[in-house]
């Protein structure tokens, strides 16, 4: 039965949401926001190569 939910009931009710589906809650926008508020670290990093 969960299956069913998983791959019938989960999808239709996601498409009849539309966008709704993707808003946060109320609350949850306290939260601080992670756009682009820390340099990307990866572009600093250097390759760390294996010796054999």
């Amino acid at each position: 039965m969960r299956s069913g939910v998983r791959m019938v009931l989960l999808p239709s009710v996601m498409l009849l949401l539309g966008e709704r589906n993707w808003r946060t809650p109320r609350g949850l926008s306290r939260l601080p926001s992670l756009e682009g508020d820390e340099p990307d670290l990866r572009a600093e990093a250097t390759p760390v190569t294996a010796k054999v």
